[in-house]
Parts: C-alpha cells; sequence; structure tokens
C-alpha cells in the first residue's frame, strides 16, 4: 500500500519539476547554484537526522559518550554509518568496565543469581516456573 508521504512527495518532485522547466531559464546560474546547493545541505541535516534518531534510540545512557566513541572508531574523513555502531559499543563497554565490575560486586547474593540464571537462559522467560528451577 502507497502511503500518504510517498504521495505527496511525488506530487512535490513533480511540480517542482515543472516549476522548474517553466522558470528555470528565468534563474540566473549563481542563484541555480546556491539553490542547488541549499538543497543539498538539506539533504545531509535529513541524512544526519536519521543517524542521530538511531543513536538515541539505543537507549538511556550517555549518548556524548556514545557519540565519542563512534567518533574513535571512524577512520579520519569517513563517514559513521550503523554498522560501526557495534564497535562503538564495544569502546564504550571496555571504558566503563570497572563500573559495571563495581556495581556487580555491590549485588546481594540473590541479585546475583538472578542475573546469572537470567544470562544462562535463552531465551529468557523470567515469569515461568522454569526460570525459577533454573535458578
Amino acid at each position: 500500500m502507497i502511503g500518504l508521504g510517498s504521495i505527496v512527495n511525488a506530487a512535490a518532485i513533480a511540480a517542482g519539476g515543472c516549476i522548474g522547466l517553466v522558470a528555470g531559464k528565468a534563474i540566473s546560474e549563481r542563484v541555480r547554484t546556491t539553490l542547488v546547493s541549499g538543497m543539498a545541505v538539506g539533504t545531509l541535516f535529513v541524512g544526519a537526522s536519521s543517524t542521530f534518531s538511531k543513536m538515541l534510540s539505543v537507549g538511556d545512557g550517555d549518548v556524548q559518550e556514545l557519540c565519542d566513541a563512534l567518533w574513535s572508531v571512524t577512520s579520519e574523513g569517513g563517514t559513521a554509518s550503523a554498522a560501526d555502531m557495534p564497535k562503538a559499543l564495544s569502546v564504550v563497554f571496555a571504558r566503563e568496565k570497572n563500573g559495571f565490575e563495581n556495581a556487580i560486586a555491590d549485588l546481594t547474593p540473590n541479585q546475583l543469581t538472578v542475573l546469572r540464571t537470567l544470562a544462562q537462559m535463552s531465551p529468557v522467560r523470567v515469569f515461568t516456573s522454569e526460570f525459577m528451577d533454573h535458578a
């Protein structure tokens, strides 16, 4: 099924093309270059917006640290992509290793048992008798 957004986009592209054909000759080369550059920047921002929204949906936490890790795993002059996220998360986990170890050290024996049981079960079904039997 074609969505309303697709129809609106197609209509906008068609209308823009018609206006461009009619008014294109009346617009100077300098203005055309400026318009094309502006559209390119707009496209860049839309792409960046999509990337950042995916980064922010990773979960709660320190987004700035995630961005720094992503920056550190991206080659100079390169472009970060979703494929770089696992490497960036590994960097964050390595940086936070001591904090994770301290958090685990502060767990009560019952909390540690639950955590170990969750780690061993796949898929985790915590609201079943199987979970209690496994613990």
